[in-house]
């Protein structure tokens, strides 16, 4: 199998430059990912390790999703350990877990990512009590871009979106059924995307090609 020769990741990007503080380009960034998740969903597949380790930049300034190793089929009960520890959702470190929906777990790994983009670091180590970031935001999670070392300057000052705050709160939930998104489509709904016009694709390219 071959495949094309990216120039960088995201991982690189944001290790160099920090946040995309550019929200037009983060938004079509996010939304280039999300397209690509949603490939997989559609065909009953989630990937299990999204992280941006695992977001290529192409040459033409395109993001790619990588590193397939834990693609698993979402027609079947999920029950094993798959993935990156740092990026899994909490139902899967849970020790007790008996099945879980690798659609959702997708889901949160994409939130982290979306907070890596918008904040330059991540959200906390791992999503289990061990982490005292994760135990803030189960504990108080209204509370957690007040109280987030990395954030608590730009809430204290108001230039953190009250659309975005919302979305990560969904996304990073513990709650299955009422507060994380079941679906991509219901993250493109949401008022952060939904509210703001997205870059074309030639646009976000010479956006992104000027950011790296």
């Amino acid at each position: 199998m071959v495949s094309e020769l990216c120039q960088s990741d995201l991982f690189s990007l944001i290790s160099k430059a920090g946040a995309i503080t550019d929200r037009q380009l983060l938004r079509s960034m996010f939304t280039q990912l999300c397209t690509a998740l949603h490939a997989m969903h559609q065909a009953n597949l989630c990937h299990l390790d999204l992280k941006i380790d695992n977001v290529m930049i192409g040459t033409d300034y395109s993001l790619r999703l990588a590193d397939f190793g834990f693609v698993t089929s979402t027609l079947l009960p999920i029950h094993k350990m798959i993935g990156t520890k740092s990026s899994m959702a909490p139902e899967i470190l849970n020790e007790r877990r008996t099945t879980y929906d690798g659609v959702k777990a997708d889901i949160f790994s994409l939130g982290l990512i979306l907070f890596i983009l918008y904040f330059g670091r991540p959200a906390f180590q791992q999503a289990d009590e061990c982490c005292k970031f994760w135990r803030n935001k189960q504990a108080r999670p209204t509370h957690f871009f007040r109280l987030h070392p990395t954030t608590r300057s730009l809430y204290k000052e108001g230039l953190i979106d009250a659309d975005l705050m919302d979305l990560l709160i969904r996304m990073l939930s513990t709650d299955l059924t009422n507060e994380r998104p079941s679906s991509i489509f219901e993250v493109m709904s949401h008022p952060f995307f939904a509210k703001h016009e997205v870059l074309d694709v030639e646009q976000s390219r010479k956006r992104l090609q000027s950011f790296m």
